[in-house]
């Protein structure tokens, strides 16, 4: 598996766990990551060090997704001046 992917599997996996445990990150662990990637703790260390700073990246991809789909409403009135 290519570094980006088993990143990539690594945040996923992450996210999947925080979205089941209604967002709270102190019962996500990781070892409990490592187990659903399907990939050694090791890995998860290489790549964010620390269980912060991959809870960190999650959260960062989290806001990004939300903002991404976010559009909010332009109205243009009849004077052609946008709101």
């Amino acid at each position: 598996m290519k570094s980006e992917e088993t990143k990539k599997k690594i945040l996923d996996t992450t996210i999947a766990l925080i979205e089941n445990l209604d967002g709270d990150v102190s019962k996500v662990t990781i070892r409990k990551i490592a187990e659903r990637a399907g990939i050694g703790t090791g890995l998860i260390n290489q790549y964010f060090g620390t269980k912060d700073n991959l809870i960190e990246a999650c959260v960062q991809t989290i806001i990004q997704k939300v903002v991404y789909c976010f559009e909010p409403e332009v109205t243009v009135p009849a004077n052609g001046v946008k709101t």
